[in-house]
């Protein structure tokens, strides 16, 4: 066998022994989900299941114009849902003025998108409810897994909520929708088997970090989990589906609370690490009261984001885009809109790690920062 990898970031691998494990909570119970609550497959899926029930037809629906563009607005062209977008800012907020400048007569609904797990937007939800206007508030939590918790923000101000398990969690599927009234689904179907070729690339990528692949084997296994990830990604389709029974067994059994603590401890390293760093600026130097971040967002300007982002992948650290510009929204973009997709990066805080590992990636920031 080979040594063990010291990789940090990329999709989750799965130990299966986790199986073995008593269960430690019940999903409903732990994120507080209630009877019209919904357990679906993905959060994309759990968007489309709110437009759904909305039934936007002839109506519009108000985006940020700094969003996944390459899941979301494909999601409701299909849907033929009318948007319109309105600019978040440099620091990832939103005014209740630019949402007003937005509005017009045929908006019914505004989609609110919680970034890293870090941004309250209870303020802006409260002046849209002093407009007097029938307006429904969709909140993106995919970001924010633990704000649903017994403890967690909750925000009960939204209309629907939808969260993802994947964006936390070694699972193949797995998200919930909480809603003012029921979402509206007929014969929710069974999950595909986009989720088993998850599960293999998960395990290979197990047993390739763990030391478990024979040394002259290993660069074709690495090849084989990264294959399977993308093949996964792309049978990920949008349709609803109830989540796997595989999923909601493994999540019982997750230690879901030192995994939380493991990311907060995370951030608060990093942050302190690289809150002055010349290269870097950390949006959220403190991570704010009862917020557990899916990463720690930072800002590479003038033009270095992906030299930095390749130099780190060269020491196998591996820092995701959230998000880059589809063409339309890159077109005649304005200065705010570009220059977050242009400069942001997403620096991995998760469970898998501790900070005397991530002193290897603060090394790497400073090695680049002296390459330069």
């Amino acid at each position: 066998m080979s040594e063990a990898k010291a990789y940090i970031g990329g999709q989750f691998e799965l130990d299966f022994e986790y199986f073995v494990s008593s269960p430690r909570q019940e999903i409903e119970e732990y994120f507080g989900l209630g009877p019209g609550d919904l357990l679906i497959n993905t959060g994309r899926a759990a968007f489309r299941a709110i437009l759904r029930t909305l039934d936007l037809t002839g109506r519009t629906i108000l985006v940020p114009d700094f969003l996944c563009g390459k899941i979301l607005i494909p999601l409701l062209k299909s849907e033929s849902v009318d948007y319109v977008y309105y600019p978040v800012s440099k620091d990832l907020s939103v005014s209740a003025e630019s949402l007003r400048e937005a509005m017009n007569d045929t908006v019914s609904a505004i989609l609110l998108i919680n970034y890293f797990g870090l941004c309250d937007h209870s303020e802006v939800a409260s002046k849209i409810r002093s407009w007097d206007i029938p307006i429904t508030i969709i909140l993106d939590n995919a970001q924010a897994l633990y704000d649903s918790r017994a403890g967690g923000q909750n925000h009960n101000w939204a209309d629907f909520v939808f969260v993802s398990f994947r964006k936390f969690l070694s699972v193949p599927d797995g998200a919930f929708v909480r809603g003012c009234k029921p979402v509206r689904i007929e014969d929710l179907r069974t999950g595909g088997d986009s989720g088993n070729d998850y599960l293999v690339g998960a395990a290979l990528r197990h047993a390739f970090l763990s030391g478990r692949i024979e040394a002259k084997r290993e660069a074709a296994t690495e090849a084989a989990y990264l294959q399977y990830f993308r093949t996964a990604e792309s049978r990920n389709d949008a349709e609803p589906a109830a989540m796997t029974r595989f999923s909601r067994e493994l999540i019982r059994r997750l230690p879901l609370e030192i995994f939380a603590a493991r990311r907060c401890e995370n951030y608060a390293y990093l942050a302190a690490a690289l809150d002055e760093r010349p290269s870097v600026t950390v949006l959220w130097p403190q991570l704010p009261p009862q917020v557990i971040p899916m990463a720690l967002p930072v800002i590479v300007e003038k033009g270095k984001r992906d030299t930095l982002r390749n130099f780190l992948m060269e020491r196998n650290i591996y820092c995701p885009i959230h998000w880059p510009l589809i063409p339309e929204l890159r077109h005649n973009a304005p200065r705010n809109r570009a220059f977050l997709a242009d400069n942001i990066m997403s620096l991995p805080v998760d469970q898998r790690y501790d900070p005397p590992q991530l002193t290897r990636l603060v090394k790497a920031v400073k090695d680049c920062e002296n390459a330069a």
